[in-house]
């Protein structure tokens, strides 16, 4: 064992020779001026950047996150004028630039501030049975009842 450590199996302490009551590390004795003057008991790293496996250089980096999931958010207004069809089902077609037929958005009603229509809107919601998506369009439809009220709806695409 060097004179410079005390070995404990949690914990490696260098100590340090000086006089007694030193504060001033420039007075000690056998102060370490280099790394190799330590010693790896194997918790440590001792590859240099150009022995590491598995990581990855900058422009792997970049390829990578080049890669990751974007998110877009679309908005839209299903008007209540914009319903067609004399009877169920009623369908709705919105442009929507830049939506694609192979998203699948999270949509929802993006409620005004008034509480009344906020209720309306909600209400209204609740008819619109399901929304498919076109490149550069989606169609709204409702089985069952027709919306009376604008809903102003937002879809939220992860690619």
């Amino acid at each position: 064992m060097s004179d410079k450590f005390v070995k404990n199996p949690n914990v490696q302490v260098l100590m340090l020779k000086g006089a007694p009551g030193t504060t001033d590390y420039n007075e000690l004795e056998n102060k370490p001026t280099k790394l190799s003057d330590f010693t790896n008991d194997g918790i440590f790293i001792t590859n240099t950047s150009d022995d590491l496996v598995n990581y990855y250089t900058k422009t792997e980096d970049d390829a990578l996150l080049s890669t990751k999931a974007t998110t877009t958010l679309y908005t839209a207004t299903l008007l209540s004028s914009g319903w067609s069809g004399s009877a169920a089902p009623y369908t709705q077609t919105v442009s929507i630039t830049g939506i694609l037929a192979t998203d699948t958005p999270i949509v929802d009603v993006v409620l005004d501030q008034s509480t009344s229509t906020a209720i309306s809107q909600i209400e209204a919601w609740m008819s619109v049975s399901k929304i498919e998506t076109a490149d550069g369009s989606i169609t709204a439809t409702c089985f069952e009842g027709l919306p009376e009220i604008d809903i102003p709806i937002q879809l939220k695409v992860v690619r």
